[in-house]
């Protein structure tokens, strides 16, 4: 072996080549024999134990396997869930077929068609192989329960007296009708028979209209006529037309009954011709109030309503504002306003009145700023006139409608009219 160690003696370093552990050899220093002890075996630096590396290729395999074991569990999720949301909607479709069949024993048929539609719209969500034969016998199934129940309220409305207030439930299954393509075989009978109906209460109508009329009750003949206007409007044209002429014709005579006409105008206006003007809402309660006292202003929307350009009633109606007086011992200027109401009958004055207010004195609530002011000096003060308008312009709209009140019942008397039955 080979190697070094300490000399026991005198501590000097003994170099040793070839020699096993026991044998002796001499100090070169104090010449003395010594025995080899074991020496250990030197470590080379270079030396290292290898280490243990997975290959690459077994890594990437792993990971693939892995990946693919997560694919194959997220496919068989998704797979469960579908087919149990699939079986979900079949058994609700189920259900919905069976509470509809149960409707239609016992005659509810629009219960029936609210359950056939939510059944339909839950296959139309579903693939086709998923649901097979059942869509076709749902819609076959849908198909005869519109028809019963589209028959049903039908037969309902053919017994039901005649009245002008039932247009309305014929119109909504003329209307149902023409959008199910499932009603398309009794489009042809629902016309017939609303037709027939239709013609009776018109002609139920316009009886009534002519009783209201003869009698004096000229606003109820009238609402009878609007009522008539649009039930003419679903007639065929050739019948349409004829019983036009004989409700313009007991319009005509109802207008020159009691028909009038409101005209307002600003004669006079402090803010200039730019200012919003009150004088439209003044013309509106004027308008209510002849209406409350017999007469009839002209409706809105209808075809005839230029009869009312010859109406025998004209009421007229003029807002004069000006300055009058000073406010105490100040150069401030009141302001006065005037309502003239002027009712004529076919030129002739029937009544006249005037509603008139001024700013109050002393001016309520006066802010501090202007009490100061005021105190100060007589001098004039464009805000604090305007303050004095604002308190005019606040009392004129009730001090009208209390003139109002005072508006003569309509004095009309009916008139013969001569219609061709």
């Amino acid at each position: 072996m080979d190697g070094s160690f300490a000399c026991p003696e005198c501590g000097n370093t003994v170099e040793v080549q070839g020699l096993t552990p026991g044998r002796q050899t001499r100090c070169g220093f104090c010449n003395r024999l010594v025995e080899v002890p074991f020496i250990p075996r030197a470590i080379d630096p270079s030396w290292r134990r290898a280490r243990f590396r997975r290959s690459r290729w077994a890594l990437a395999a792993w990971s693939a396997l892995g990946l693919a074991f997560l694919a194959v569990t997220i496919a068989g999720v998704s797979r469960l869930l579908i087919h149990r949301s699939r079986n979900e909607r079949l058994l609700a479709v189920d259900r919905l077929r069976q509470s509809a069949t149960q409707q239609r024993d016992s005659a509810a048929y629009g219960s029936a068609l609210v359950d056939l539609d939510s059944a339909i719209e839950l296959l139309k969500s579903m693939r086709p192989d998923e649901y097979g034969p059942r869509l076709e016998e749902l819609k076959r199934l849908r198909g005869e329960t519109a028809r019963q129940d589209a028959e049903k309220i039908l037969r309902g409305l053919t017994g039901r007296q005649v009245s002008g207030h039932s247009s309305g439930e014929w119109l909504n299954l003329r209307a149902r009708i023409a959008k199910d393509a499932d009603l398309a075989g009794i489009k042809k009978e629902f016309e017939s028979r609303f037709q027939s109906h239709l013609l009776a209460s018109v002609d139920a109508d316009y009886r009534a209209a002519r009783a209201s009329f003869d009698s004096g009750r000229f606003a109820e003949s009238l609402d009878t006529c609007l009522r008539l206007d649009h039930e003419l409007k679903h007639l065929l044209p050739d019948v349409r037309e004829k019983w036009r002429g004989r409700v313009e014709e007991l319009v005509e005579a109802i207008v020159q009954s009691a028909g009038v006409v409101v005209t307002a105008s600003d004669r006079e206006a402090l803010a200039g011709p730019n200012h919003k003007t009150y004088t439209p809402k003044l013309a509106e309660e004027a308008t209510k109030a002849l209406r409350d006292r017999g007469y009839l202003p002209p409706p809105s929307g209808v075809a005839w309503s230029s009869a009312w350009s010859r109406s025998p009633f004209h009421l007229d109606l003029q807002v004069v504002e000006r300055r009058e007086g000073n406010y105490q011992a100040s150069h401030n200027r009141l302001a006065r306003i005037e309502v003239h109401l002027i009712l004529e009958h076919r030129g002739s004055l029937l009544w006249e009145a005037t509603s008139t207010v001024r700013s109050a004195v002393p001016l309520p609530k006066i802010p501090a700023s202007f009490s100061n002011r005021l105190a100060i000096g007589p001098a004039r003060i464009d805000e604090f006139e305007a303050l004095l308008y604002e308190n005019a312009r606040s009392r004129i709209d009730g001090q009208t409608a209390i003139v109002l009140k005072e508006i003569p019942p309509c004095p009309a008397r009916s008139g013969a009219l001569q219609t061709s039955s």
